[in-house]
């Protein structure tokens, strides 16, 4: 205990108090401590939690749950922070986060909250992210690349590297823009956003609503909306007429 420090081959530690199992290469932590391999590509900062240098697992954990700094793993540009953190041996297991859940990149560009996350590698190489709120907080995902920040918050999402659906009770708003509806497909490469199940836009004093929709995006902002099924158009008069077509 105490101003601890190690040095060790690819690993550096430094730590309030630990037990340091040399023989076995595990850590096991009992106050607030950083972990970094040295080529920086696994970062930990926690209060509690134990880690085998060999595998690169374990688990990890704040101080006290629902108040104080979250336990926090950088694995390369992805930050993971929740009360507690769950590092599987098998890169193909996910990994798990419950609690205050927080997920964003290191550029700060986007960040996602929730109460239960998982990060998966597959086989293709590919991370599928999924993240889950609970009956007092919803999932929320922002992203700030555009000159609006996009806020998207539903029940449950999945984040993968070229679409992320966001599904169910989904509420999105953008600048002077907002949407909600059941399901949401947000499609990266061709800068698209599919609404299913009766969605419904605002866009300045326009209300549009449909069986389904389209949003076109032009860097990261809406551009062009269609509509299939049912469609209608209502614009606000003022607070006593509206205009429907």
């Amino acid at each position: 205990g105490g101003d601890v420090e190690i040095m060790d081959g690819d690993w550096s530690v430094a730590s309030d108090s630990l037990h340091w199992d040399e023989k076995k290469a595990k850590l096991y932590f009992f106050g607030n401590s950083h972990v970094a391999q040295r080529d920086s590509s696994l970062e930990i900062h926690c209060f509690h939690g134990e880690f085998d240098q060999e595998s690169q697992s374990g688990w990890v954990g704040s101080e006290k749950e629902a108040i104080g700094p979250l336990a926090r793993v950088r694995q390369e540009d992805v930050w993971l922070e929740a009360d507690r953190l769950q590092v599987p041996k098998d890169s193909l297991e996910p990994f798990t986060a419950q609690g205050r859940v927080e997920i964003l990149d290191t550029a700060h560009v986007w960040k996602v909250w929730g109460t239960h996350a998982t990060r998966q590698q597959e086989a293709s190489g590919e991370f599928a992210v999924s993240v889950a709120g609970d009956s007092v907080s919803r999932a929320r995902y922002m992203d700030s690349s555009s000159s609006d920040t996009l806020w998207l918050v539903s029940d449950s999402m999945e984040i993968r590297s070229d679409w992320t659906r966001f599904w169910p009770g989904v509420h999105l708003i953008q600048g002077g823009a907002a949407a909600a509806c059941d399901t949401l497909f947000w499609e990266a490469e061709s800068e698209r956003i599919e609404l299913f199940g009766s969605p419904l836009t605002w866009l300045e004093d326009w209300l549009l609503k449909a069986d389904s929709m389209t949003w076109q995006l032009h860097e990261n902002e809406p551009e062009r909306l269609s509509a299939r099924g049912h469609a209608g158009l209502v614009f606000d008069l003022d607070t006593a007429c509206m205009q429907q077509i």
